[in-house]
Parts: C-alpha cells; structure tokens; sequence
C-alpha cells in the first residue's frame, strides 16, 4: 500500500514538472518589444522584417512579436520531471530487486553455546515477504543444524523469583548433555508463548541438536528445597474457560520430567506451592468477606480476584474449598442491576459472560476444567487432594 502510493506521488511530482516548463516555455508576450525569434535579437530599434543578425525574414510583423521563453523556469521544470523519474524509477527497482533476492534478515541475538555451536535470532524487513518476525538459527562450522521460524523468539528463560536468565547451555534437564531454551510464538496474533527446549548434546559426548520438549508457557525455577529446575507452567483455565485476563498472579503447574522426555504434572510440587502474597491471608470465607466489605463501600467488588483464588485453590488439589468460595453468595448476586451498571464502566468488563448466580459460576468453573488440556491431571490432583469438609 505504501509503495503504491509513493509511486503515485513521483507520477504526480513529474506532472507538475511537465506543467512548469510548459509555463516558461509559453511565457508571455512583450507588446512593447520586438524580437528574432530565430537569435532572440532585441529587433526593438530595427523595424525591418529581416534580422541583421541572422538574417531571419519574414513578411508577418507578428513572427517579431512571439512570446519570448523563459529558459530558467523551463529547466527547473524539466529538472523536476527527471527527478521524479529517477525516484519513481528507483522505487520500482528496490521492489524488484527485493522480490529477487527476497527479504533481508538482520542479527538480533548472537550466543555461543558448548561445542563451538552458535545461535542466532534473526530479525525480518519485511514481514511481507516472510509473513514472520523472527527466525533462529543453530549454527555448527557453518552450517545450519536447526531452523525455527515464528513471530517472537528469546533465548532462555526468566526466573520470576531471581530475575535470573537460564537455559542457554545449561542442563536444565539434569540428563547429562546442555541445553538450549528458546522462548516463542508461533502466532503472531496471540500473546502465548511455548518453550522449546533442544538438548545440544547426546550422553555420550557426541555433539548434536535432539528437541527435547516444546513446552507451554512459563519458565523454569528453583524450588527452596530442590536442586533441580522445575519448569512451571501456565494453565490458562482462567482465560480460556472465563474470557478474562489481567491477573497479577496466575496459577501455575510444576511440570516434572518423566520417560522418554515427557512431562507431567508434579502433583507434589505443585500442590506444595505458596499462595500468592496477595491472597496467603485469606481462606474461603474471609477473600468473600473482604470482598463485600469493599462493595459496600462502593469500590470494585473483586469478582476477578475471587476466581482467581478459587482457581488457586483447585490448582493446589483444594477443589473443595474452590467449590465453596464459588458456591458462596458474592458481591452483586442480590443486584445484579447495580453490578451490571459497575462492570460497564470497569475493568470487570472483561467478564463477557459472567452471570451474578453461584450455581452458574460452579457450572462455568466446572465445564473450564473440562475444557483445560490438563483435565485429568487437574482431576486427579483434586482426587488426592484435602478431603471434603464434614457436614
């Protein structure tokens, strides 16, 4: 669309040079002066129809009177034409040569990882031609040993309690052999991210790129009382199963490595997690109380922060106490018409389908569990989980 448009304006831009030199070619004409229109002889004090200086002759008294052109105006004019010509002439062949030799990519990111390998995040000019943002390449004497192309790419990832980068050369598998994390996006309409992770090596020493595992989002950390990075993953039962984002915490699972490079959830490690701060002072009846206290008051009821609690809870093999912080009357439930009235205006308008009743949020929590890629495993945590409160 730009190009076209840049052409349009060099076409415009030589008009308007043709539409000058034919202003100072045509000129005006001087009643009051006589001229040769062969030499340009100022022929004023000469009143014979033959020029003495050329010799030019004519019987029509009106030849001597011509418009004399103006020379300048006309240069500028022409000189105007040939630049536009000369841009528009350019733009077409930068097109061409372009669409030749295809899309220049330029060198984001350069590491040196184990055994003399090399990578690199290549960035394209012209998403047009590629239809992708990024490309990473694995580099071995020269060569290319691995091509990934998407629309985001970072190596390694970020420990979110640190704000450590690991997992360039590292082996954050614990298998024997470093490794490469590649943070990505395939789409470059979603912001969700996988972790592709490439060991570099095989036990034996012998220097080769194995994919390992493409991971969902999340990163992989330290636990307080383990050596070995656990790689956390992001669920996204919230945004998925309830249409809303924008949580400053979301639920995470502790992944654990298993046969043949899998992994599965770790439902020790991921039930011992900690509450967010923001929430490891409350249980399932006092998060409603505190929300009330602030709806009465007339500020935000927290609708999004009672999910998001409940979706800790069942993440941490709780669903009984999930169950009952769903279950239990919330903020707006006896006026809908006011909540309403308050999330049209607020961030709380991220709930598109959200509907003031208890027995609607347990259908809702329960039809998102179904839909989450993690379903079984979310049910057999909660299965082993805390037993069900007495009635």
């Amino acid at each position: 669309m730009l190009e076209e448009i840049a052409s349009y304006m060099f076409i415009g831009l030589a008009f308007t040079g043709l539409v000058i030199a034919w202003l100072g070619w045509r000129a005006r004409g001087n009643a009051a002066g006589r001229w040769c229109p062969a030499c340009q002889e100022d022929l004023s004090k000469d009143l014979s129809r033959t020029c003495s200086s050329c010799g030019f002759s004519s019987p029509n008294e009106a030849a001597f009177h011509l418009a004399r052109p103006r020379w300048g105006i006309v240069i500028i004019g022409l000189s105007v034409v040939s630049l536009a010509s000369v841009l528009l002439i350019r733009n077409d062949f930068s097109d061409s040569v372009q669409g030749f030799i295809g899309p220049v990519w330029a060198l984001e990111e350069r590491v040196k990882l184990p055994g003399g390998w090399v990578a690199e995040i290549h960035r394209s000019n012209d998403l047009k031609l590629t239809n992708l943002d990024r490309r990473v390449r694995l580099i071995d004497d020269g060569k290319t040993r691995f091509e990934w192309m998407g629309w985001f790419a970072r190596f390694g990832t970020e420990n979110p309690t640190t704000g450590e980068t690991v997992g360039v050369g590292e082996d954050i598998d614990r298998d024997g052999a470093p490794d490469l994390v590649i943070r990505t996006n395939d789409d470059g309409d979603s912001e969700a991210s996988r972790v592709l992770l490439l060991s570099l090596a095989t036990r034996s020493g012998v220097y080769r790129i194995e994919t390992r595992a493409i991971l969902p989002e999340g990163w992989f950390m330290t636990a307080d009382d383990d050596s070995q990075r656990r790689f956390h993953a992001i669920d996204r039962l919230i945004d998925d199963g309830w249409g809303l984002s924008g949580f400053v915490s979301k639920p995470t699972l502790v992944l654990a490595l298993g046969r043949k490079s899998t992994w599965s959830v770790d439902f020790e490690a991921t039930r011992a997690q900690a509450m967010p701060p923001s929430m490891s002072d409350f249980d399932s009846s006092t998060i409603v109380e505190t929300s009330f206290d602030a709806w009465r008051s007339g500020a935000d009821p927290q609708l999004g922060r009672l999910l998001s609690f409940a979706t800790h809870l069942l993440y941490r093999g709780r669903i009984h106490e999930a169950r009952a912080v769903l279950g239990a009357e919330w903020p707006g439930d006896d006026d809908p018409e006011r909540l309403k009235l308050f999330m049209s205006g607020s961030r709380d308008s991220g709930f598109p389908n959200y509907r003031p009743d208890p027995a609607w949020r347990l259908e809702a929590f329960k039809s998102a569990i179904e839909a989450s890629p993690r379903r079984i495993e979310l049910q057999e945590m909660a299965r082993i989980g805390s037993p069900p409160p007495k009635r």
